[in-house]
């Protein structure tokens, strides 16, 4: 068994044992566990035996500032496991409770921003307010199409930039000065004032029948190639 096979297969375990493992615990495990194993993290699936959608969410960290933009094209091509990546949304409390655990256990997933208190930029999320909407609450959508009706700001947030003025069209994960903990990480809406060097991915997992069609596809297509 590869490292890669061995820590995807730790982490599908951890994320199956829901009823004797806190959740926090188990985000925070199943990544320890691939870093242990010398392998690059893994993607860890919201079960859905845990009330999930199946798909698979993985925290990617940068060496550099990524613009919201820049994060949502590169988010779009990666795959993992079948499934084609995207920005995460986290529009419930649940997915959103298991998006913020998440990145607290991530390493390089938050950036101090030294000038600011040294306050924990963290990753983007999938959420757009288009130009023209009110301000500094008006008009936020989930990119994935999914309704509007939960948020979690941080406390001051949104304010549009506050007294810099600063256009803040889109969303990432922040934590103020202190431990990066999933209970003290709430919304931040932000441009480009401090850097953002990681981006929450969501990895779709098509349905059997879906992925039924595209096995297919992909048969049909090998053999008109013969």
């Amino acid at each position: 068994m590869t490292i890669r096979s061995l820590c995807h297969s730790v982490t599908a375990n951890l994320t199956a044992r829901t009823t004797s493992i806190r959740p926090a615990m188990l985000v925070a495990a199943a990544v320890v566990a691939c870093s242990a194993t010398g392998a690059m993290a893994q993607p860890v699936q919201w079960q859905t035996s845990a009330g999930g959608n199946g798909n698979f969410f993985e925290v990617i960290t940068t060496s550099s500032n990524i613009t919201w933009a820049g994060a949502r094209d590169a988010a779009a091509l990666r795959t993992s496991g079948g499934g084609i990546g995207r920005l995460a949304c986290p529009s419930t409390a649940p997915l959103n409770l298991f998006v913020q655990q998440l990145a607290a256990a991530t390493p390089g997933a938050f950036t101090a921003i030294t000038f600011q208190n040294n306050d924990w930029s963290g990753p983007w999320l999938g959420a757009l307010q288009p130009a023209g909407s009110s301000e500094p609450a008006g008009g936020w959508t989930w990119t994935n199409g999914d309704t509007w009706n939960f948020t979690n700001w941080l406390a001051g947030e949104p304010n549009q930039g506050g007294s810099t003025g600063t256009n803040e069209p889109n969303i990432q994960l922040f934590a103020r000065s202190g431990a990066i903990t999933a209970n003290r990480i709430a919304w931040n809406d932000h441009g480009t004032f401090f850097p953002v060097r990681s981006y929450v991915v969501e990895y779709v997992v098509p349905s059997p029948s879906a992925a039924a069609l595209l096995g297919l596809g992909g048969l049909l297509a090998a053999r008109r190639r013969r």
